[in-house]
């Protein structure tokens, strides 16, 4: 069976789509397709150094021409909330920078979008080095939780 790729659209342009693009280029079958910004030039210019990747500056052409699997949210704080509900409303899944948004009222209805739709939302939060991640790397290597044939999020 072939595997398709995951195609990422990315919305903003700065040093964290930047980071996140080049991350997304070590891996097999994943690429970023699509890029939106509220500048058509920046949005080019940040796609050209990936041949399959197109711009946007109008988030309704991003969401409805782009075909993407998921999108990355990696704009300002303060557009979070709203970029990401227009993304789940598009039924597409959403990879949504941290902090994941400004305020309680916000999130609730970021993951009440996303419960409505059946969409799936993340919050871009690294866990590598958080303390109960050591924890459980030392529990698999003693051996005290037995042979880990599988593990899901």
């Amino acid at each position: 069976m072939e595997n398709k790729d995951f195609n990422w659209g990315v919305i903003g342009t700065g040093g964290i789509a930047k980071a996140f693009t080049a991350d997304i280029k070590q891996l097999k079958n994943h690429r970023v397709s699509a890029v939106l910004s509220r500048s058509i030039h920046t949005a080019e210019s940040f796609s050209s150094h990936a041949p399959t990747c197109n711009g946007f500056d109008s988030m309704d052409a991003f969401l409805k021409e782009s075909m993407v699997d998921a999108v990355y949210v990696a704009t300002p704080n303060p557009f979070h909330c709203s970029q990401t509900i227009e993304a789940l409303n598009s039924g597409i899944p959403v990879l949504c920078e941290k902090p994941f948004s400004m305020d309680r009222k916000e999130a609730d209805l970021m993951v009440k979008t996303s419960e409505t739709n059946r969409v799936a939302l993340l919050e871009g939060m690294w866990t590598r080095y958080l303390p109960h991640i050591s924890k459980i790397r030392n529990l698999i290597s003693e051996g005290t939780i037995g042979h880990i044939e599988s593990v899901s999020a």
